[in-house]
């Protein structure tokens, strides 16, 4: 039996763009504004800085004191290793 093969889904970056520290401030803003719409995560989740090439969802802690989930997420958007 052979392994299953590595599926890597691109998103936002380019082939062999490095995910820190970001060159065009342009793509900066483009990428925040894509990401916020493509997860569904409120903007005041997300962590934008010019040192990472892409933001980040922030996660919060729920009543229980384990990891809340992020209201409104997009559920198609849940393959993102960062969700």
């Amino acid at each position: 039996m052979t392994a299953p093969a590595v599926v890597r889904r691109p998103f936002l970056t380019e082939p062999g763009e490095h995910l820190l520290v970001n060159y065009d401030p342009l793509a900066f803003v483009r990428r925040f504004e894509a990401f916020v719409e493509a997860s569904g995560v409120p903007a005041e989740r997300v962590l934008a800085s010019p040192l990472l090439s892409i933001p980040l969802p922030v996660p919060s802690k729920g009543a229980a004191g384990g990891v809340a989930r992020w209201a409104g997420a997009n559920p198609s958007f849940l393959w993102h290793p960062l969700m």
